[in-house]
C-alpha cells in the first residue's frame, strides 16, 4: 500500500538529510563481548544518508568509498550495485512503494575519515543508521534495534557487540550491555583528549583473534574481568572512584593482551600510555586498538593541557572530538 505522506513529503521536500555520529569506547572494550557492560561516547563525526530529488527517471547512488553508478530503480541499486549496506536496508522494508521512483542517494562518511584513513569511530555503523533513519522519514517504516544489530554483524563478518549502532542512534553517553541500551548523563567532572594513532585496524579482525584467545584464558580470570567493568561502567559519576575503577580495568586489558599478543597496544598506544604518565592523566586505547583512537581522561583540566601540549612534542595526532548528545536525526 502506498505510503502517501511520505512520498509527499519527499515531493515537497527535494533534499532529505539523515546524520548519525561516531562513538568512542570509554570502558568495556573487548569484555563487553563476554556480557560485560560499556560506556560509549557519541562524538561530533556525524556520517550522512541524503536524498535529493531530480527530474531523471533513474537512480543515481554516490559514496565517499564507492564509484558513483547509475540504476534504472532503486531495487537495482539495492541488489545489483556494490553497497552491502543498501542492500540490506532496502530489504528489510515490508513495504517499499512508499520509496520515491528516482533521485540520488549519497552516502557520506569522510568526516571519519584523515586523508584515507579511517579513524575507527565507527563509521559503518553511523552510515548504517543514517541510511535507516532516512528510508524511516520516507516510508514510516523504523527498523528495531535487533534488526540494525543483525545488519551491522553481517556488514562486519559476523563480529561486534552492536554498540556502536547504538551510539549512532541515541547519541550522548550511553551504557550498553547484552543488546540493551541506557542513556546516561555526562560524567561532568571529567573530560576527555582524543588521539589518533595513524593508522586504521579492522575491528572485524581483532574480534575475531580475541575469540581465539579466549581458550587460553582462565574462566576465572574472565569474571574478574567482567567484574571489573562492572564496577568501572557503575561508578562514571564519581570521578575519583571512576578514574581509579578505570586505571585496573586498563591494567587487566594490558596485562591480557601482553599474554595473548593480540595486538591492542600498539606502539603509538603505548608511547600516548607514557605520556599520560607524564602529564598525569589516564589513557587506554579505545574499542579494537591495534591502530584507530585512544581516549586521555581526567578530572584535571590542566592535566589533560599538559598531555595535549606534549603529545604533540611526541609527534602524536590529537583529534578534536567533541561528545555529542544527537544521535540520529533528520535534516530538512
Amino acid at each position: 500500500m502506498l505510503c502517501s505522506r511520505g512520498l509527499l513529503e519527499v515531493v515537497r521536500l527535494p533534499r532529505i538529510v539523515s546524520t548519525a555520529p561516531g562513538k568512542l569506547v570509554l570502558t568495556g572494550d573487548y569484555v563487553v563481548l563476554l556480557g560485560a557492560p560499556a560506556l560509549v561516547l557519541a562524538v561530533d563525526r556525524r556520517a550522512s544518508a541524503t536524498y535529493s530529488s531530480h527530474t531523471e527517471a533513474s537512480w543515481e547512488v554516490r559514496s565517499n568509498t564507492a564509484p558513483t553508478q547509475r540504476f534504472e530503480s532503486l531495487r537495482e541499486a539495492a541488489n545489483r550495485g556494490e553497497m552491502a549496506v543498501l542492500h540490506h536496508v532496502y530489504n528489510e522494508l515490508d513495504d517499499r512503494s512508499a520509496l520515491p521512483s528516482h533521485g540520488v542517494l549519497n552516502l557520506d562518511s569522510s568526516p571519519m575519515y584523515l586523508d584515507k584513513e579511517k579513524l575507527g569511530i565507527g563509521s559503518s555503523a553511523a552510515i548504517l543508521v543514517a541510511l535507516e533513519g532516512l528510508f524511516a522519514h520516507i516510508t514510516h517504516q523504523s527498523q528495531p534495534m535487533d534488526v540494525l544489530f543483525r545488519i551491522h554483524r553481517t556488514l562486519q563478518d559476523g563480529e561486534g557487540s552492536g554498540l556502536d549502532v547504538a551510539a549512532a542512534r541515541h547519541g550522548g553517553l550511553i551504557r550498553f550491555q547484552n543488546g540493551k541500551t541506557t542513556q546516561l548523563d555526562r560524567p561532568l567532572d571529567l573530560g576527555f583528549k582524543f588521539l589518533f594513532t595513524g593508522r586504521s585496524s579492522r575491528t572485524s579482525t581483532m574480534l575475531a583473534r580475541f575469540r581465539r584467545q579466549l581458550e587460553k584464558f582462565d574462566p576465572a580470570a574472565l569474571d574478574t574481568w567482567k567484574d571489573l567493568a562492572e564496577r568501572t561502567a557503575h561508578s562514571v559519576m564519581d570521578a575519583p572512584a571512576f578514574l581509579t575503577n578505570l586505571f585496573e580495568l586498563n591494567q587487566f586489558l594490558f596485562d591480557f593482551d601482553q599474554m595473548t599478543q593480540l595486538g591492542i597496544y600498539s606502539d603509538p598506544h603505548h608511547l600516548a600510555v607514557k605520556v599520560a604518565g607524564q602529564a598525569g592523566v589516564l589513557y587506554k586505547p579505545s574499542g579494537a586498538g591495534g591502530g584507530d583512537m585512544g581516549i586521555a581522561v581526567s578530572d584535571d583540566p590542566d592535566a589533560l593541557t599538559r598531555f595535549e601540549q606534549q603529545t604533540s612534542d611526541y609527534g602524536l595526532l590529537s583529534i578534536d572530538l567533541n561528545i555529542t548528545s544527537r544521535g540520529q536525526s533528520i535534516e530538512l
